[in-house]
């Protein structure tokens, strides 16, 4: 079969180490490892020196405009300027590669306000499937606020579940969100939860014990470790506030934060301001080939915080590294996980994620068996082979 991977989103780029590049180039490799040809037309480019993005920010004028803007006009401008791209620029060179190739599927990255994939599709009665990642009209209100679009955007997603063949959503709850906004759709709409690709994510064992030496780690450290951006939703201050509260009891443990984001200054200050500096690591950015290595010094792996519809990575990976983990009691998890079989999970409260990272500093053997139990359960399950087969079936 031969199956356009179209991504018609103009900043969002193949070769881009992110998430949606990783998961782009991970199903485009695993519909070709199941002997399918794949022609990706990735409308923000495949090199990262190659992009068609919409700049928004880097002119003079733009800036000027940013500045001078109401917060409402702004993000109705970059809507605008989005659904332009889309019209007049990606269902052309859609169009034009359907011409040229004759596919027997269009298979999209869905977006906020994008229809360019479902109406050239529909025109040229080509059976057409749809990710769609996220409540996009809901997530652009929450992230980035009002916008004139915003009913426009309700609209596109109405098409975009209607026109499509299939639509692949990463979690339960977004099943449910959707089928409950267009009922008679519902039974299109299959879940497929985001994977790992175990060649990927590889351990240095050099490298691993060089990391210990430089974080100081002996054989009774007991670190909690999170891996991520650091922004407020992501409950690393909550994380971090359990572990001041715990750390006067139980000298032996460490907290180990990998990443970068907003609040990250706000959170050493913390650290520092309870003198826990020796004990608490922040590394900032690190390579993503690296990443495994700050992984293997961590006992126990600690995502507090997600949203209520997207499949964290992150479980993923710490469930391949087979470590043990703490999750949010959300419905995304709860469709890969287990309570108490494949890790602990907790709600927002901060005293749930202390009685979780104190059960596991208490009891080893839970650590181990929930590691080993989810281990297996990503290398049987979660998988991008896997992914691809539910998606083609």
């Amino acid at each position: 079969m031969k199956i356009i991977y179209y991504s018609p989103h103009p900043n969002l780029n193949l070769s881009a180490p992110s998430g949606p590049g990783t998961h782009m180039r991970e199903v485009i490799a695993a519909f070709e490892r199941k002997g399918h040809t794949v022609v990706p037309l990735i409308m923000g480019g495949t090199e990262m020196d190659q992009s068609t993005q919409i700049d928004f920010t880097q002119s003079l004028i733009k800036k000027l405009l940013r500045k001078v803007l109401p917060e409402s006009l702004w993000q109705s401008f970059k809507d605008w300027r989005l659904r332009r791209f889309d019209r007049k620029h990606a269902e052309k060179h859609l169009e034009a590669i359907v011409q040229q190739e004759s596919p027997d599927l269009i298979y999209e990255r869905g977006y906020y306000l994008m229809t360019s994939g479902v109406k050239v599709a529909k025109r040229r009665s080509i059976p057409h499937t749809i990710e769609l990642n996220a409540p996009y009209p809901e997530e652009k209100m929450a992230m980035e606020g009002l916008s004139f679009f915003i009913n426009k955007a309700n609209t596109c997603e109405g098409e975009q579940v209607s026109m499509t063949n299939r639509v692949v959503v990463v979690s339960s709850a977004l099943k449910e969100y959707l089928s409950d906004r267009y009922p008679k759709h519902a039974e299109k709409i299959i879940v497929t939860p985001n994977a790992v690709n175990p060649d990927k994510l590889k351990i240095d064992p050099e490298r691993v014990a060089g990391v210990r030496q430089e974080l100081g780690y002996t054989a009774d450290t007991i670190c909690l470790g999170f891996v991520g951006s650091i922004f407020p939703y992501h409950g690393v201050k909550e994380l971090l506030n359990a572990f001041v509260k715990m750390h006067g009891n139980a000298p032996y443990l460490r907290l180990l934060i990998v990443g970068d984001g907003e609040i990250l200054n706000d959170l050493k200050q913390i650290s520092a301001d309870h003198q826990l500096s020796e004990v608490v690591h922040f590394t900032g950015n690190v390579a993503h080939k690296d990443v495994p290595n700050y992984i293997a010094q961590m006992d126990v792996t600690i995502m507090p915080r997600s949203n209520w519809y997207g499949s964290p990575v992150k479980i993923f990976e710490y469930g391949l590294l087979e470590k043990a983990i703490i999750a949010p009691d959300n419905v995304p998890v709860r469709d890969v996980m287990v309570h108490e079989q494949d890790g602990l999970l907790v709600g927002e409260d901060e005293e749930d994620l202390k009685n979780a990272i104190r059960r596991f500093v208490d009891e080893p053997e839970l650590r181990k068996q929930t590691a080993k139990h989810f281990h297996e359960k990503v290398l049987r399950h979660y998988n991008w082979d896997t992914v691809a087969e539910k998606i083609l079936a």
